[in-house]
């Protein structure tokens, strides 16, 4: 997950960091930080999709937050924006710009807290880390680098996009739960990140790297329905 702190104050933007970091490493999620103290400088690094989430102070020198903020609304309708500020009358100011919401200065964690809580569904989507057995450790795998899962020799073997595989002892249904969407459970050896299905053919889904993932006999039908769905659900979002 790619998060942006845009603060001109040194301590306020090291407080953020500092908690963002650790919310990340204590929720397994990976990321990375970045920071800016104007709002000139976050505009020259930014471009459609380089951001998942950005910080904004509301008042800076130069171009404010919320100016900052409908800059980045021309060409980017998705990034997540929560405002820094000083007061709580900024209500109006975050809704012109459908931001998340905003953090009360001085930055203390159970602020910084409750705006994350509205960012749950943003990091499961885009930065979620599971934990699974190797060998000789317990690893961490962005999850949304699996294409797919299988269990093969009473292991479950990970395909990567980077065309590695990941071989855990960690059993598929445990994984399937730590997974959730956009995972299927397509067959009792099977699960698919439907992200990466390229095509669903008679009896099983064709995936981007050219492999051919079993669909169970007895759901084919409900399987690749939930796949259109994903896919529809996803083509609207964009």
């Amino acid at each position: 997950m790619n998060i942006a702190v845009c603060e001109d104050n040194a301590d306020e933007r090291q407080a953020i960091c500092a908690y963002m970091k650790a919310y990340c490493e204590r929720n397994c999620f990976e990321s990375d930080l970045r920071v800016f103290n104007s709002g000139e400088t976050l505009l020259s690094a930014f471009a459609p999709g380089a951001f998942d989430l950005v910080f904004l102070d509301i008042f800076m020198p130069g171009l404010n937050g919320v100016d900052t903020a409908k800059k980045i609304r021309e060409t980017d309708p998705d990034c997540a924006l929560i405002f820094t500020t000083v007061s709580n009358a900024h209500a109006l100011d975050a809704f012109s710009v459908q931001a998340l919401g905003y953090v009360t200065k001085p930055i203390e964690s159970d602020r910084m807290e409750k705006a994350l809580r509205l960012c749950r569904e943003l990091f499961a989507r885009s930065g979620r880390l599971i934990e699974v057995k190797s060998e000789y450790q317990t690893i961490q795998i962005p999850a949304r680098h699996i294409v797919y899962a299988e269990v093969y020799a009473k292991c479950t073997v990970l395909h990567m996009i980077n065309g590695d595989t990941v071989k855990t002892y960690t059993p598929l249904d445990e994984i399937e739960e730590k997974l959730g969407v956009p995972f299927l459970r397509c067959h009792r050896s099977y699960l698919v990140n439907m992200k990466y299905v390229k095509d669903a053919q008679t009896d099983s889904f064709l995936m981007q790297n050219g492999d051919s993932v079993p669909l169970r006999q007895s759901k084919r039908s409900e399987l690749k329905m939930a796949l259109g769905k994903f896919k529809m659900e996803t083509a609207f979002k964009q």
